[in-house]
């Protein structure tokens, strides 16, 4: 089905033809391949290609309960650009078309989770404005934590406050290690590490190890340990590759009976050392407040740190 406007067609295709219509994803949640792997997530599921006289962007579209996502099942999502370089114009007639196309769809209402703005400033603040224009309101704001590498120099410690500064070398003194997890050895004793650690803070874990696995057919997913002379771990990490030049850290934590001072404290200095070594631009340490509130602790600690913070924007249009 083609759904025309004055200046912009939107179409449902197949996953072939989507994935071979398709470049310039800004993430990894943008991909066909990885909108497959969560289809039974959603009700339906559509790959949506924005034409005028060429292809100018993708969306995969899932739907729940007449309710049209962007994402279903991930952090974030966007329309894909064809290009980087397309005008306000050519985001705006593809919002329009995309707007007629979930009414026609007799959808009751648009929900989209754009990127946090650091992920590509200009393009998605054009997309932003787009939505607005288009009578999207924006019904939450969260506040988004990235640590930028080219920051992540010998003056690094130096800028910390006193107060991290000296956790940071405690830890250090310690003999603490960061280990990469090269088997299914080591990823099962990260995933245990994570899992201890968030329930002992009451916190939910969304995805079993099983869901990783199969998560890292699509995305390139690194396993982390901290360890200790005495300890073979005592804190980890998981980190999605969401882009070339970006990391996402899906969890991190370190044992609830680990009483060693500054053990995250050195979980952050050492992902960012071993980022930085492969010429990554910035990891995203992720969200410190949930459905648009902080959390006080959360922002404090990713401040100290050195991460800096940026705005996810959650927008909804109602249809009916």
């Amino acid at each position: 089905m083609s759904v025309p406007t004055p200046s912009m067609s939107v179409s449902a295709v197949v996953f072939d033809e989507y994935r071979n219509s398709m470049r310039n994803y800004l993430t990894t949640f943008e991909l066909p391949e990885f909108a497959r792997l969560n289809r039974d997530k959603c009700d339906g599921l559509f790959y949506l290609v924005f034409r005028d006289k060429q292809i100018r962007f993708g969306a995969i579209v899932g739907v729940k309960a007449g309710v049209a996502k962007l994402p279903y099942s991930a952090p974030f999502s966007a329309l894909t650009g064809y290009r980087d370089d397309l005008k306000l114009s050519s985001y705006r007639n593809a919002v329009d078309a995309f707007v007629e196309y979930c009414r026609q769809k007799e959808l009751s209402e648009i929900e989209i989770t754009l990127p946090p703005l650091v992920y590509n400033p200009h393009g998605l603040s054009m997309q932003l404005m787009a939505l607005q224009e288009a009578g999207f309101r924006i019904f939450r704001q969260d506040i988004n934590f990235h640590f930028p590498l080219n920051t992540f120099d010998a003056d690094y410690r130096n800028r910390l406050s006193s107060r991290a500064r000296q956790k940071l070398k405690s830890a250090i003194s310690k003999g603490m290690k960061l280990v990469a997890c090269v088997d299914d050895d080591g990823r099962r004793k990260a995933y245990e590490v994570i899992r201890e650690n968030r329930q002992a803070h009451g916190y939910p874990l969304h995805m079993t190890l099983t869901a990783l696995r199969q998560t890292g057919a699509v995305v390139s997913i690194d396993y982390f340990l901290v360890s200790t002379p005495t300890c073979e771990a005592v804190a980890a990490a998981i980190c999605y590759q969401v882009s070339a030049d970006s990391v996402q850290v899906i969890y991190w934590g370190d044992l609830p009976d680990d009483e060693t001072p500054g053990t995250m404290n050195y979980l952050a200095w050492a992902l960012f050392a071993y980022y930085a070594e492969r010429k990554f631009r910035f990891v995203d340490t992720g969200p410190a407040s949930e459905n648009g509130l902080s959390n006080p602790g959360l922002c404090d600690f990713k401040q100290s740190v050195g991460c800096v913070c940026t705005p996810k924007f959650g927008l909804k249009l109602n249809l009916s």
